[in-house]
């Protein structure tokens, strides 16, 4: 889910999450997320060269 934006051209966005999410995922907080580097250890995030 998005959240604000600035009205300006080429604003980055924010996202927002829910209660929900962190329980389905079992999360205390959004801080337990995986960082960038943990996901490309993973696997799961690839570099563009």
């Amino acid at each position: 889910m998005t959240g604000p934006r600035s009205p300006r051209r080429g604003a980055p966005y924010t996202y927002v999450t829910t209660e929900q999410f962190l329980v389905a995922f079992d999360l205390e907080s959004l801080q337990d997320l995986p960082d960038r580097e943990q996901l490309q250890d993973a696997g799961l995030v690839r570099t563009l060269a």
